[in-house]
């Protein structure tokens, strides 16, 4: 029941703030151009800022980093492999094949670390922090990839491709906080981690706000299918893959059970933004969002429930 409570409370704020875009959008009190510029900002600012800050501030242990490590990149790059024939299959739109790679691979970090202070120990939370840190690149390298060939600004140059990765501002921010933090490097200058801090505050409020505007945008229908299986892959195959994969090599119970329950997360809402910015299907994309975060009211708590020691002891 405790762990019911706690999520509920960590989810609801996140359905809320979606509502409140979506509201926004349709009372037309605030101009509409206000949603792209704030998809720009949260996309190059706010979002990479918090990236920075989490990565840089991690108390990294080399073993995790490639026990845990190992398996969550193997499983996303396994679901990866996977997503292409299934969505390629059912789909046409390959702007469809994006958001539903994206809806299948890409955690919501934000959910993630709020339920990790919340429901897990010490050490959970750092697992959890940790996930985070060795999936954000690569995710981000993957969905780039996808969207620069398949997007309605048509098809990349593989010069094009590169340029999109090296200058993407979510995978810098990780590589950066994740360099740093293993040079020893911990913090930033007073200055630039307060004005860090105030910019990485807008993060989670801004990208859930643009999302809820996008869900009332009227581009098209939904679509249960592609949203369908967007879910499944995430929320059912995704955990199965990482509990298979992190059994066969031997990772520690814990941190499988801190892994398997990562791997739960519904999809992120800067997953919209990276499609509206990139030329990817935004309309679908923000129905699978709010579809799987709704639907993490009642998978999460599960997943904290039956995963072995997960939980905080009382």
């Amino acid at each position: 029941m405790d762990a019911m409570i706690a999520a509920f409370d960590a989810i609801l704020p996140v359905i809320l703030l979606i509502g409140l875009g979506s509201l926004l959008k349709i009372s037309r009190r605030i101009p509409v151009e206000f949603f792209s510029a704030a998809e720009l900002f949260s996309y190059y600012i706010a979002f990479p800022a918090l990236l920075l800050s989490s990565t840089l501030g991690l108390p990294l242990s080399l073993d995790a980093l490639f026990d845990l490590g190992g398996v969550i990149i193997a499983t996303i790059l396994c679901l990866s492999a996977l997503v292409v024939p299934v969505a390629l299959w059912s789909f046409r739109d390959l702007t469809a094949f994006t958001s539903i790679l994206q809806g299948a691979i890409r955690p919501n970090t934000y959910l993630g670390l709020a339920l990790a202070a919340a429901l897990l120990d010490r050490q959970g939370f750092e697992s959890i922090v940790l996930c985070v840190a060795i999936s954000l690149p690569i995710v981000n390298l993957i969905s780039v990839i996808a969207l620069s060939l398949c997007s309605t600004k048509g098809r990349a140059s593989p010069g094009h491709m590169i340029r999109s990765i090296a200058t993407n501002p979510i995978i810098l921010a990780c590589i950066a906080g994740l360099s740093l933090n293993l040079l020893g490097f911990h913090h930033l200058p007073v200055a630039l981690d307060n004005v860090i801090a105030m910019l990485m505050k807008t993060a989670m409020p801004l990208g859930l706000i643009v999302v809820g505007g996008g869900l009332v945008s009227g581009e098209r229908r939904p679509q249960p299918l592609s949203i369908g299986i967007a879910t499944i892959l995430k929320m059912a195959v995704l955990p199965l893959t990482t509990w298979l994969i992190g059994t066969a090599m031997g990772l520690e119970p814990k941190l499988l059970a801190s892994a398997v329950f990562f791997s739960a997360l519904p999809t992120a809402p800067n997953a919209y933004i990276l499609a509206k910015v990139m030329g990817g299907d935004a309309a679908l994309m923000s129905s699978i969002i709010l579809f799987q975060t709704t639907l993490s009211f009642i998978s999460l708590p599960l997943a904290a429930a039956f995963l072995p020691g997960l939980l905080s002891p009382p």
